[in-house]
């Protein structure tokens, strides 16, 4: 029966870390309060406008540059296209570039007025941001 005890006690312990690891954010559950505004172009030609938007629940874009990785501040990025894979980010103040490489699962995040909205960057044509207008 000793023997059992700390058998017992690893495996509530392994139950209880697993339960706190979590799920990576989605379009119903941002991890921010944002107030960023966002109109998004598809690849089908769809637009799409949407409120409180995120990059994967965060407030900024995580990118490949070369052989480096840059976190942008979605609150500095003015429009964001997809260039033959390639990632194009335009900055407040008129700074343009590309050759920017974002994770294939790289999402938008945003609410819309009939629902939460997703779409992974690669499935966009372009998106422009810009801060949320008081109502």
């Amino acid at each position: 029966m000793k023997a059992k005890i700390p058998l017992i006690a690893a495996t509530v312990f392994l139950a209880l870390f697993a339960m706190g690891m979590g799920q990576a954010p989605t379009a119903g559950r941002n991890s921010i309060e944002s107030h960023i505004d966002a109109r998004v172009m598809d690849t089908a030609n769809n637009e799409v406008k949407l409120s409180s938007v995120t990059l994967d629940g965060r407030a900024a874009l995580d990118v490949s540059l070369g052989k480096g990785r840059v976190q942008i501040p979605l609150e500095n990025i003015t429009r964001i296209e997809n260039k033959n894979g390639e990632i194009c980010v335009t900055i407040k103040g008129s700074t343009h570039t590309c050759g920017l490489k974002a994770g294939g699962s790289t999402r938008i995040l945003g609410k819309t007025g009939i629902g939460n909205y997703q779409i992974p960057l690669k499935d966009i044509a372009w998106a422009e941001f810009f801060p949320t207008t008081p109502k």
